[in-house]
């Protein structure tokens, strides 16, 4: 069968339409050229024993590069047989036609939706501090039409102390309005310099996850049963919160499931190091698309071999507010005890 990389990602662009307070994404106005993009693709399958699970098309935001985008999906489908693609957005630009796009190339959206208006609007801004939520709300009552012909859908909602006790508030409105079915919701912490995680705030996110379990056990009930989970890795057949039975470890595969090109054209173990500015990311560095075989970028990737998540934690998060790969932010920490918590509460009182 192969060595298996379920995730090949390219950092497509920068540019993006919003000016989100917690994004750690370098804003350079660039975007890939289509040299760079067809070199990634032919990287990605230059090597008869590799196979790729889905390519992922991610910026910034992507949609700006809705050309390049058809562009790399319709050669990497041609020249090499890849049917299945995945796609970040904010989902301002989001219309039926690229939805039918992506219906047509297998492609799956995940979408940053952090809830109803008042969560949505303290983070997710313009550049001149408008709020996008009005715009969303719009795109997703177009999305909610597609939700059974798309392959899957998942929304990837950040919570910041400013936006947690709208949690559950916000996945009510979400499932009212129509997002329902294949579809995951990524319920996660906004990790940045700017917010203060402090008791009173866990104390409220955990609370905000009793409520998610509660909304879990009405949909069960009713036979419809949703998928709200906060890690990729975790049971995706709507089944969740039971799922943090991994005793205090998960893999999210970077650096060996995952790998992802930056706009220069720069692999490294996943999209997070791909996108974002810090100093010192280079050397996590595995190669280059111009320059470097898969057989040899994989050699360098042993060192992740071992490598898990404790506490459901962010290997690239750990990094650059810890100095270290291994040592999971207190935040996580805290979260991984309350999702253990509600976990134990949904799966005392399914019925």
């Amino acid at each position: 069968m192969g060595y298996l990389i379920k995730l090949f990602s390219i950092h497509i662009t920068d540019r993006c339409n919003l000016r989100c307070r917690y994004c750690y994404v370098e804003k350079r106005r660039k975007s890939m050229t289509w040299e760079t993009v067809r070199k990634s693709i032919d990287f990605a399958c230059s090597s008869q024993n590799v196979r790729i699970g889905a390519f992922g098309l991610f910026g910034g935001e992507p949609l700006l590069e809705w050309a390049l985008i058809r562009k790399a999906v319709e050669y990497a489908e041609q020249k090499y047989g890849i049917r299945r693609f995945d796609i970040a957005t904010n989902g301002l630009l989001l219309s039926r036609e690229k939805i039918l796009y992506f219906i047509e190339h297998n492609i799956a959206p995940a979408i940053s939706v952090d809830g109803i208006g008042i969560a949505q609007d303290l983070n997710r801004v313009f550049g001149d501090g408008r709020g996008s939520f009005a715009i969303l709300d719009k795109k997703l009552d177009i999305l909610k039409g597609y939700m059974d012909a798309l392959p899957k859908v998942e929304i990837i909602m950040s919570v910041s102390p400013g936006t947690v006790k709208h949690v559950s508030e916000s996945i009510r409105y979400l499932l009212d309005k129509g997002i329902r079915g294949k579809v995951r919701f990524n319920v996660r912490p906004a990790i940045s310099s700017m917010y203060e995680w402090d008791e009173s705030s866990l104390l409220e996110y955990e609370k905000q996850l009793f409520l998610l379990g509660d909304i879990f056990l009405e949909n069960y009930a009713q036979g419809k049963p949703i998928n709200i989970s906060p890690h990729e890795d975790q049971p995706v057949d709507n089944y969740l919160l039971k799922a943090i039975e991994l005793k205090d470890s998960a893999s999210c595969g970077m650096g060996r499931e995952i790998m992802s090109v930056s706009i220069d054209g720069k692999i490294y173990p996943c999209y997070a190091f791909a996108s974002c500015s810090k100093a010192g990311k280079d050397e996590f560095s595995l190669g280059d698309v111009s320059t470097d075989s898969m057989e040899e970028v994989l050699k360098k990737c042993t060192v992740y071999g071992n490598r898990h998540n404790a506490c459901l934690s962010c290997l690239f998060w750990n990094w650059s507010e810890n100095a270290s790969l291994d040592e999971p932010l207190d935040v996580y920490r805290e979260i991984y005890k309350s999702w253990l918590k509600v976990s134990a509460y949904v799966v005392r009182n399914i019925v």
